[in-house]
Protein backbone atom coordinates (compact mmCIF):
# COMPACT_ATOMS: atom_id res chain seq x y z
CA UNK A 1 0.00 0.00 0.00
CA UNK A 2 2.88 2.39 0.83
CA UNK A 3 4.58 1.62 -2.49
CA UNK A 4 1.34 2.42 -4.30
CA UNK A 5 1.00 5.74 -2.48
CA UNK A 6 4.60 6.66 -3.32
CA UNK A 7 4.38 5.71 -7.01
CA UNK A 8 5.58 8.54 -9.19
CA UNK A 9 7.34 10.40 -6.41
CA UNK A 10 11.07 11.02 -6.83
CA UNK A 11 13.26 8.68 -4.82
CA UNK A 12 15.42 10.29 -2.20
CA UNK A 13 19.00 9.20 -1.82
CA UNK A 14 21.00 9.17 1.39
CA UNK A 15 21.04 12.46 3.29
CA UNK A 16 23.72 14.86 2.18
CA UNK A 17 25.34 17.47 4.41
CA UNK A 18 23.89 20.93 4.03
CA UNK A 19 26.03 23.34 2.02
CA UNK A 20 28.18 25.55 4.21
CA UNK A 21 26.78 28.88 3.10
CA UNK A 22 27.04 30.74 6.40
CA UNK A 23 30.32 29.31 7.69
CA UNK A 24 32.88 31.16 5.52
CA UNK A 25 31.49 34.58 6.41
CA UNK A 26 31.14 33.62 10.05
CA UNK A 27 34.71 32.31 10.14
CA UNK A 28 36.01 35.65 8.83
CA UNK A 29 33.73 37.70 11.12
CA UNK A 30 34.66 35.98 14.39
CA UNK A 31 38.25 37.18 14.58
CA UNK A 32 39.69 39.93 16.80
CA UNK A 33 39.31 43.41 15.38
CA UNK A 34 36.08 42.63 13.52
CA UNK A 35 32.83 43.87 15.10
CA UNK A 36 31.34 40.40 15.63
CA UNK A 37 34.63 39.05 16.97
CA UNK A 38 34.90 41.92 19.44
CA UNK A 39 31.27 41.50 20.51
CA UNK A 40 31.82 37.77 21.08
CA UNK A 41 34.91 38.49 23.18
CA UNK A 42 32.98 41.01 25.30
CA UNK A 43 29.94 38.78 25.80
CA UNK A 44 32.07 35.70 26.49
CA UNK A 45 34.54 37.47 28.78
CA UNK A 46 36.34 35.44 31.44
CA UNK A 47 34.78 37.46 34.27
CA UNK A 48 31.22 37.04 32.98
CA UNK A 49 31.68 33.32 32.35
CA UNK A 50 33.17 32.81 35.82
CA UNK A 51 30.28 34.70 37.42
CA UNK A 52 27.71 32.70 35.46
CA UNK A 53 29.35 29.34 36.16
CA UNK A 54 27.90 27.46 33.17
CA UNK A 55 30.92 27.53 30.88
CA UNK A 56 34.60 27.06 31.62
CA UNK A 57 36.39 30.32 30.83
CA UNK A 58 39.65 28.49 30.06
CA UNK A 59 37.95 26.39 27.37
CA UNK A 60 36.26 29.40 25.80
CA UNK A 61 39.59 31.29 25.86
CA UNK A 62 41.19 28.31 24.09
CA UNK A 63 38.52 28.52 21.37
CA UNK A 64 39.24 32.23 20.90
CA UNK A 65 42.98 31.50 20.72
CA UNK A 66 42.43 28.80 18.07
CA UNK A 67 40.20 31.13 16.06
CA UNK A 68 42.79 33.92 16.28
CA UNK A 69 45.71 31.68 15.21
CA UNK A 70 43.97 29.62 12.54
CA UNK A 71 40.30 30.47 11.90
CA UNK A 72 38.11 27.46 11.09
CA UNK A 73 34.41 27.03 10.42
CA UNK A 74 34.04 24.53 13.28
CA UNK A 75 35.50 26.87 15.91
CA UNK A 76 33.56 29.83 14.47
CA UNK A 77 30.27 27.91 14.67
CA UNK A 78 31.09 26.86 18.24
CA UNK A 79 31.82 30.45 19.28
CA UNK A 80 28.67 31.58 17.46
CA UNK A 81 26.55 29.06 19.37
CA UNK A 82 28.06 30.15 22.69
CA UNK A 83 27.54 33.82 21.81
CA UNK A 84 23.89 33.29 20.85
CA UNK A 85 23.28 31.25 24.01
CA UNK A 86 24.76 33.95 26.27
CA UNK A 87 22.80 36.70 24.51
CA UNK A 88 19.62 34.63 24.81
CA UNK A 89 20.16 34.09 28.54
CA UNK A 90 20.88 37.79 29.01
CA UNK A 91 17.72 38.75 27.10
CA UNK A 92 15.38 36.42 28.98
CA UNK A 93 16.99 36.21 32.44
CA UNK A 94 18.96 39.46 32.74
CA UNK A 95 22.72 39.97 32.99
CA UNK A 96 23.29 37.94 36.13
CA UNK A 97 19.94 36.32 36.83
CA UNK A 98 19.22 32.72 36.01
CA UNK A 99 16.40 30.49 37.32
CA UNK A 100 18.70 28.38 39.51
CA UNK A 101 20.27 31.44 41.16
CA UNK A 102 16.88 32.98 41.86
CA UNK A 103 15.54 29.78 43.40
CA UNK A 104 12.80 29.49 40.79
CA UNK A 105 11.40 26.20 39.52
CA UNK A 106 13.57 24.55 36.91
CA UNK A 107 10.54 24.28 34.61
CA UNK A 108 11.03 27.97 33.80
CA UNK A 109 14.04 27.25 31.61
CA UNK A 110 14.68 24.39 29.20
CA UNK A 111 18.36 24.73 30.10
CA UNK A 112 17.82 24.32 33.82
CA UNK A 113 19.13 21.08 35.29
CA UNK A 114 16.60 18.43 36.18
CA UNK A 115 15.86 17.26 39.72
Amino acid sequence: MLAEAARGLPLLGPPRPAPEIFSPELTRALVPGRPLGDLARDVLSDADLRADGRLRPDRVAALFARQRMQPTALVARTLWALLVHRLWRHRFFGPSRCPQDAGEASAVSPLAPGP
